[in-house]
């Protein structure tokens, strides 16, 4: 588009510096449960909450996972978002190594 308007090119960086300088509001979609909202963040960058639907209420986690979780102190939650991993396997080794060097428990 910018091309076909004649305009310079605009990097990424350039745009997101744009962004914030004319307050765009930004809507993260995650829980303030997992993650408190940073007490250093301008208004309009909101924490919103999770963006998938709301699973049915009388669901239950596998018995594995809820013995797991009442096992210990509460684990790290470790998620690889919408990312799209060529090798998973190698990504779940350095989040396992990373929590056993770091001596705590984890979900991935």
């Amino acid at each position: 588009l910018r091309h076909r308007l004649r305009l310079p090119p605009l990097s990424p960086a350039a745009t997101r510096r744009r962004q914030e300088r004319a307050a765009w509001p930004v809507l993260h979609g995650f829980s303030t449960a997992l993650v408190p909202r940073p007490a250093d963040w301008r208004p309009g960058l909101d924490v919103v909450g999770n963006w998938w639907p709301h699973h049915d209420p009388a669901a239950q986690l596998p018995a594995r996972l809820e013995d797991f979780l009442r096992a210990g102190p509460r684990p790290v939650l470790i998620t690889f978002g919408s990312m799209a991993a060529g090798d998973g396997e190698r990504l779940s080794g350095i989040a396992v190594a990373a929590l056993r060097r770091a001596g705590l428990r984890g979900v991935l």
